[in-house]
């Protein structure tokens, strides 16, 4: 597949992010290098009110709600992750990270935590080429694992890298796991729990579609999310039951922190806009605790 091709989704993810900031009041979630790292025709267009208007507002209007949970999932993650440094973790790793920006705005941090970006290696690729553009090399902080979770295991992938299972960790995983089949999301999850040592924590997102009532529904708009994600080469493949998925995690050694889904994610970050913006409902937001042993 070319990087072209696999770089698309991730693109329209870091185009939404960087279209809430410029275009969106009140911000949510501000991500100062989303603009940076899409393609160049989008930051064009984005960059310009008129173009804006013309070429991109109609095109991601059915992908708001989505785009939605990725601000809230994002916000809820660095919330947590600034209180985690303080209470002793020194890990932060990344999986599905695509166009996260996170090591390249919290440069405060690079002394005192280490952030792993776990991703296919085409996505990175493109990556990596579009950092060097803007702001040459990565921060010293970031370490980029390869990984392609349909074929190889979080356990391969983080042997090769420079990452210390020893060491308090949080994991991310946003926006991601329905694009990988289910059996190969639970072996994903096995993995983490095999690396993560007393007190970890993870937080993930993932989607219920079709089990969930609230503004805006998530059939029609889920249908609108299949259609685009096929076209790219990129389907969703995944959808979970939230206290299966959940019971499941935590058979592996986990502790059950907080499950939201799309509504109270909305009530919790976009209560009284008045723009409409919402999370869709079938979206859900969890974060587990390692248990001691």
């Amino acid at each position: 597949m070319a990087i072209q091709q696999r770089g698309r989704t991730a693109d329209g993810a870091a185009l939404g992010r960087a279209i809430h900031l410029r275009y969106e009041r009140p911000v949510v979630f501000a991500d100062d290098y989303a603009l940076d790292l899409v393609s160049a025709s989008a930051r064009f267009a984005c960059r310009s009110p008129f173009l804006y208007r013309l070429l991109l507002r109609r095109g991601v209007a059915p992908f708001r709600s989505f785009v939605a949970s990725t601000l809230s999932a994002m916000r809820y993650i660095e919330e947590r992750l600034s209180d985690a440094v303080h209470e002793g973790f020194t890990q932060y790793l990344v999986l599905g990270a695509g166009l996260d920006s996170f090591a390249l705005r919290r440069l405060d941090l690079c002394e005192s935590l280490r952030v792993f970006e776990v991703d296919h290696p085409v996505t990175q690729a493109l990556k990596r080429k579009r950092i060097e553009r803007f702001l040459g090399t990565p921060p010293a902080h970031l370490e980029f694992v390869p990984a392609d979770f349909e074929c190889e295991s979080l356990d391969e992938a983080l042997a090769a890298s420079r990452f210390d299972p020893t060491a308090r960790t949080l994991f991310s995983w946003i926006a991601s796991i329905p694009y990988i089949e289910e059996s190969s999301v639970h072996e994903t999850f096995r993995s983490i729990s095999r690396h993560a040592t007393e007190g970890s924590e993870i937080v993930f997102n993932f989607g219920s579609w079709g089990t969930q009532t609230g503004p805006g529904g998530s059939g029609g708009v889920n249908e609108h999310l299949q259609r685009a994600t096929r076209s790219r080469g990129e389907p969703l493949k995944s959808a979970f039951d939230p206290e299966a998925l959940l019971k499941a995690v935590c058979e592996q050694g986990y502790q059950r922190v907080e499950l939201l889904d799309g509504n109270a994610q909305t009530q919790r970050y976009f209560a009284d806009r008045s723009d409409g913006l919402h999370v869709v409902p079938g979206s859900q937001l969890a974060h587990v605790r390692r248990a001691d042993s």
